[in-house]
């Protein structure tokens, strides 16, 4: 929802990245199109309005709850509490949880609800009070950067909470698909009538078989709740296009964002990596150039251009007069670093097309670097500084600032001569 009124050398070590979480494994869509979160069922479902001072859009808090709940129930128990000694996780235990979630950790407002980028702090800020250093966040929407900066007052960080953030672009089935059959849990944000914030659902199950108008089913755990059912939620089940519209309250909207919780990938020293991997690195040389210091103007030529004729003479003259040619009359020899960016894939799958950039102070050289195969490098962007205004130090490079290429290796995209 647009709530508002509105990366020297490089060196690369072969790994093999293992992931350590407990979660269910995934299933290929070729071998099997349908894939839930099973532990997910319906008594883990809590509902929005459990407490009456909730109001009617706690849902940001509500499924935060219900995504640390299954985290829970999967090896990750520091996330959610048993509280009522049943031996699972329900929705009664995670009431106080989703409580402490949106008043102290996400800022919700009962008559509003959770802004995108508070609703990601919150997330983060547990992440790291309960597992530090073993899960990233990736968001999926276009212009989360900017609704970043104007809720929080800030550029989004690198890491939130010492969490590491991605963005990639606004989320399609295929990315839906994706992050849910990676054992990732998963919060869309689909715009609600009543409030310019977003009405949040976890992400549970999929099934890649077409319907007739050309959908996918889909089911989500769901914290509005039904009448007569204070406190519990429901599993909804519904369809998203391909092109990530999902049929909610009967009609088809845009889902406007989806955030993932993923546990980091650990490396195994010595094995190979799969996937993409770019470095961006520069080529630096110094040139010396005459850079004029003084100009003057030339007089002024004239002419007389006749403006009158009868056929047989000129009855009628005007003058007319071009501007003398701006000349040099003092120069200086300047000493200017001439760089170049130069980015290669050094992973084991091809890249995607991407966005970098050169810069040095306040002054910067956007570039484009198309698909790169494996090995491949390109040329991709120059910049020419002069050294009595720049000191060549602070001269940094940096590929897919935006983010939009899944990388086995995020941490080595920026460059600078400082290192």
């Amino acid at each position: 929802m647009k709530k508002i009124s509105a990366f020297q050398s490089v060196c690369v070590c072969a790994i093999l990245f293992v992931l350590i979480s407990p979660l269910p494994s995934t299933v290929n869509a070729q071998e099997d199109p349908v894939f839930v979160l099973e532990g997910m069922g319906s008594e883990m479902i809590l509902g929005q309005r459990a407490k009456a001072d909730w109001g009617h859009f706690w849902s940001g808090p509500a499924v935060s709850a219900i995504n640390f709940g299954y985290l829970a129930e999967n090896g990750y128990q520091n996330f959610a509490s048993d509280h009522n000694g049943s031996g699972s996780i329900e929705a009664s235990d995670l009431e106080p949880l989703s409580d402490r979630l949106g008043w102290e950790y996400m800022n919700t407002v009962p008559e509003e609800g959770t802004t995108d980028p508070e609703l990601l702090r919150g997330v983060a800020r547990y992440v790291n009070e309960n597992y530090p250093e073993e899960f990233e966040l990736k968001v999926f929407e276009n212009e989360f950067r900017e609704e970043y900066r104007q809720i929080i007052g800030e550029p989004l960080p690198e890491k939130v909470f010492d969490v590491p953030v991605r963005v990639f672009t606004d989320p399609e089935f295929e990315s839906y698909e994706g992050e849910l059959r990676s054992g990732e849990m998963v919060w869309i944000g689909v715009p609600q009538g009543d409030t310019s914030l977003n009405h949040y659902l976890a992400g549970r199950s999929l099934d890649t078989r077409e319907t007739l108008e050309g959908n996918f089913p889909v089911d989500f755990g769901d914290p509005r709740e039904r009448s007569f059912q204070p406190g519990m939620g429901q599993i909804i089940e519904t369809v998203m296009s391909e092109d990530g519209n999902l049929e909610y309250g009967d009609q088809l909207r845009p889902v406007d964002i989806m955030i993932s919780l993923s546990p980091l990938e650990r490396q195994a020293e010595g094995e190979a990596s799969d996937g993409p991997d770019l470095v961006c690195s520069f080529d630096c040389e110094k040139k010396t150039e005459e850079v004029c210091q003084e100009y003057e103007t030339e007089e002024p030529e004239c002419e007389e251009v006749c403006t009158g004729w009868d056929g047989d003479y000129c009855y009628e003259y005007e003058t007319v007069c071009e501007e003398g040619d701006r000349v040099c009359v003092e120069s200086e020899t300047v000493e200017l670093l001439e760089c170049s960016a130069r980015v290669k894939n050094v992973g084991e799958e091809e890249s995607g097309t991407t966005g970098g950039r050169l810069e040095i102070g306040d002054k910067q050289n956007h570039f484009i670097t198309t698909q790169l195969a494996p090995g491949e490098e390109q040329f991709s962007g120059k910049a020419l500084l002069g050294l009595d205004k720049f000191d060549p130090e602070d001269l940094t490079c940096q590929v897919d600032i935006d983010d939009n290429v899944e990388e086995t290796d995020e941490q080595n995209n920026r460059t600078t001569a400082a290192e």
